[in-house]
């Protein structure tokens, strides 16, 4: 499987296909947003990546609706719509968590710490687990379907819940640097903490134990 397979699902896909404006909105989260919020993390601009988070959240509400109103909803969307937000939500709550130690919090010992770290391997794993079942499926890997008890690529409930949690976690965490103030850090742990049941159903619920 190559890597241009894991990005869009297919083997090939032309430019005329992406240059539809869901499908740039989708890819706008990860080239566009991803860096800026960093960077402005990484500058200490905590409030402006706060906004950048929202504003790319709210790009997986619009690329939907076009697509949806337009009649424009493909395979090759779908699939990218969700895959690519692996690209977006995880590696910036990972940047902020491995960031505790700039938060002065009223309680963080050692085992509070590792815990976050284990419930972050766990999204992880998980999202790319994820990942994996809609390239199965992109493919109608006839082995794979036996246990899948979903034929489309396109987000379900738990996976849209998942989302929404990341970014109100995403942006509490960067609340919570850029003001200093402990309610809103603890907010986004909060947020943090029920993405995991939410990833884990997320994945259960598209699979089963064969009949047979």
């Amino acid at each position: 499987m190559t890597i241009y397979q894991l990005l869009f699902g297919v083997k090939k896909v032309t430019w005329r296909e992406m240059r539809t404006v869901p499908n740039l909105l989708t890819l706008s989260r990860p080239v566009i947003f991803l860096p800026l919020v960093l960077v402005l993390h990484i500058l200490g601009h905590d409030l402006w990546a706060m906004v950048g988070v929202i504003a790319g959240a709210s790009t997986d509400y619009l690329d939907g609706w076009l697509a949806r109103r337009g009649g424009g909803a493909t395979a090759i969307g779908k699939y990218i719509d969700t895959a690519w937000d692996k690209l977006f939500y995880p590696p910036i709550l990972c940047v902020l968590l491995l960031d505790l130690d700039r938060v002065q919090l009223s309680f963080s010992p050692e085992w509070f710490r590792n815990f976050l770290l284990i419930a972050l391997t766990v999204m992880l794993v998980f999202e790319f687990a994820l990942w994996l079942t809609r390239i199965m499926l992109m493919h109608e890997v006839v082995w794979y379907r036996r246990f899948c008890d979903c034929v489309s690529v396109a987000a379900k409930r738990p996976g849209k819940l998942k989302v929404w949690a990341q970014t109100f976690s995403a942006s509490f965490l960067l609340l919570g640097l850029g003001t200093g103030m402990d309610w809103p850090f603890w907010l986004g742990l909060f947020w943090f903490l029920t993405v995991i049941p939410l990833i884990i159903w997320s994945f259960v619920s598209r699979h089963k134990w064969p009949d047979d």
